[in-house]
């Protein structure tokens, strides 16, 4: 179905419509694990000088420090909107919360962050998995 054409409700069930993706042809994956295997192996082997040098490759950045000092995030947020800084400093709260579960066990758990929300994790073995890397090619 063309983008943007408009389908009859009533005729259609749009939830199959809406969940099935959209066929591609068969891709040869050999050379871009080659190079996500090269890009792992240099970084295993050169730390963060191999991260420099993808990041300066992939997105022309090089900065002296990764790191970012507490001055310059004092200065950025003394710049954002107090409801901005609010919603950062709680999303930072749960990832850390929910991090620090994660990494005191490898099992299935579940845990109550703030009354009434749960967040947990259930272990299933996969055979492949993938990633979206924002910037990433």
């Amino acid at each position: 179905m063309p983008a943007g054409r408009r389908t009859d409700p009533r005729r259609h069930d749009m939830s199959i419509y809406l969940k099935k993706a959209k066929e591609r042809p068969v891709e040869d994956l050999t050379r871009v694990r080659e190079t996500v295997r090269e890009i792992i192996d240099r970084v295993r082997r050169e730390g963060e000088a191999g991260v420099r040098f993808y990041s300066s490759r992939f997105d022309n950045w090089s900065p002296a420090s990764f790191k970012v000092g507490a001055a310059e995030i004092k200065a950025v947020k003394s710049r954002l909107p107090a409801a901005m800084v609010a919603d950062i400093d709680f999303c930072q709260t749960q990832i850390r919360r929910f991090a620090s579960e994660q990494m005191k066990r490898l099992s299935d758990f579940e845990v109550e962050t703030r009354p009434g929300v749960f967040l947990g994790q259930k272990v299933i073995p996969v055979a492949s998995s993938g990633a979206y890397v924002p910037g990433g090619r």
